[in-house]
């Protein structure tokens, strides 16, 4: 069974695996919900990078807050810390 390192490297690298890694892979998620979290983070964001690649526009602040938003709720519905202040 691989590590939560080597996973962690796996599901950054979005590289093809062979059958039997991808089974490991799953395996692992199902057991280790940090590797889960981690994993639907990492979702989360390609997801909104491929929206912003995808208007090819100058994004508002607006926009940008909402991404915020949404991922703090994404990561307080998963158990995360996120009490800490904004610094600008």
């Amino acid at each position: 069974m691989p590590s939560c390192k080597e996973i962690s490297t796996i599901l950054s690298s979005h590289q093809e695996l062979p059958f039997y890694k991808k089974v490991q892979l799953h395996i692992h998620l199902i057991l280790c919900s940090q590797c889960l979290k981690y994993k639907k983070q990492l979702d989360l964001i390609t997801t909104n990078m491929k929206k912003l690649y995808e208007k090819k526009t100058a994004v508002s602040q607006a926009e940008i807050d909402k991404w915020k938003e949404s991922y703090q709720e994404f990561l307080i519905q998963n158990g995360a810390n996120v009490n800490h202040e904004d610094k600008k």
